[in-house]
């Protein structure tokens, strides 16, 4: 049985919601896919902001360092 990490958690839930967002936004318009757009960043933001900031989860870490 594998065990998560807190990260490995958050890796998990925001790939999931990820990979459910795709799926929905093909049946969506412009203005919902950006508003989902934004909700996964603020979700991505918040659970930074929970690891303390000092680990980016995989997913959303930043190309530019």
């Amino acid at each position: 049985m594998k065990q998560y990490t807190t990260k490995g958690f958050f890796e998990w839930i925001l790939l999931l919601y990820k990979k459910r967002a795709y799926r929905e936004s093909r049946k969506m318009s412009f203005m919902s896919r950006l508003a989902l757009n934004m909700n996964m960043l603020l979700c991505s933001l918040i659970s930074v902001t929970a690891l303390g900031g000092s680990e980016w989860p995989t997913a959303t870490s930043p190309t530019f360092w």
